[in-house]
């Protein structure tokens, strides 16, 4: 069985903005896809490369402001 792993330091994998933008999975639940314990520290290393926290980025992306 392979398991991936990305380590909270590097941040999120590249695909979690998409997950938020075209998904309803709940951010603990791409927080465990992309590998990370829970959604805190997701939101952490989300947020420091991406300039937003994930639910705001959801917002936004469902408001028609996202990338």
């Amino acid at each position: 069985m392979v398991t991936l792993q990305v380590p909270a330091r590097t941040g999120p994998a590249p695909w979690p903005p998409r997950l938020l933008r075209d998904t309803d999975i709940d951010v603990q639940g791409i927080a465990l896809m992309v590998g990370f314990n829970n959604a805190d520290n997701f939101a952490t290393a989300f947020r420091e490369r991406v300039g937003v926290p994930p639910s705001a980025y959801r917002k936004a992306s469902l408001d028609g402001n996202s990338d």
